[in-house]
């Protein structure tokens, strides 16, 4: 799977307002990249669903693929990337929308950790961290 090819038909699909056709393309494209075992298309797509869901007001359902992220990014030993640290920026704010403050702000304190000593404090990273916040 080319997930450049997938992430820019999802831009288009926004881009022309098809908000109806999202869930399904998403899931459709989640279910190729499992059965081919191509585990990073996997987690781009759990991270746009995550997404999807905060966006359109399915709070639980984001939290259910906040849930399926982290465990599979934890099952592959990814728990300590800069990577998990953006997908947990990711989840706190599925947190968040969903009313969670006090596990949206746990989150958020474990992407600092996740940063302290591995990315310098001017990177990106960090603004895009403080930005969510």
């Amino acid at each position: 799977m080319n997930i450049n090819d997938v992430l820019g038909e999802l831009d288009r699909l926004y881009k022309n307002k098809e908000i109806d056709k999202v869930e399904e393309f998403l899931m459709d494209k989640l279910e190729e990249a499992m059965k081919d075992r191509d585990t990073n298309s996997v987690i781009t797509l759990l991270n746009e669903m995550i997404g999807y869901q905060r966006d359109s007001g399915q709070y639980d359902k984001s939290i259910l693929y906040s849930n399926q992220v982290m465990k599979l990014m934890e099952n592959l030993g990814l728990s300590s990337s800069t990577y998990y640290g953006t997908t947990l920026i990711n989840v706190a704010n599925a947190y968040r929308a969903a009313g969670k403050l006090e596990e949206a702000l746990t989150f958020f304190n474990q992407v600092f950790e996740l940063y302290e000593g591995q990315i310098d404090k001017q990177d990106m990273l960090y603004a895009n961290l403080y930005n969510n916040m």
